[in-house]
């Protein structure tokens, strides 16, 4: 094959350079999904819970071995989703302040929640 400019040269090699990396890739993946015990790390309740990565990965330069990390609980909600409800960080907000200005002016709690639970309902109706 011939090469009539730099134009599509530099485009070969760019092309070259993906089916490497794609063929990498794929035997990656082919031998991690055989040798699971080898590649597959699992994740632990608490990993999971404050997002870091598990304590048994090595990821310095000396390490050859790729790994993945298999997540059980993935499909299932956050810790964050389950803490707020699936409210927004400053919905809540904006209900605790609510809360406890009510509170304070009219002291008594029961009026405070009446007034949280109007304001939601307006909240929701206009998304």
């Amino acid at each position: 094959m011939t090469i009539s400019n730099e134009k599509e040269r530099l485009i070969r090699e760019d092309e070259l350079k993906r089916f490497k990396l794609n063929d990498t890739m794929t035997k990656l993946i082919s031998n991690a999904s055989k040798e699971s015990s080898k590649y597959v790390i699992l994740r632990e309740p608490f990993e999971r819970l404050v997002k870091m990565k598990p304590n048994t990965i090595d990821i310095g330069i000396t390490s050859k071995i790729p790994f993945f990390i298999k997540d059980y609980f993935e499909k299932w909600p956050s810790f964050t989703a389950v803490l707020y409800c699936d409210l927004d960080y400053q919905i809540l907000i904006l209900f605790i302040l609510t809360f406890s200005l009510f509170d304070r002016v009219s002291g008594s709690s029961i009026i405070s929640i009446g007034v949280i639970y109007i304001i939601e309902k307006l909240l929701a109706s206009l998304r």
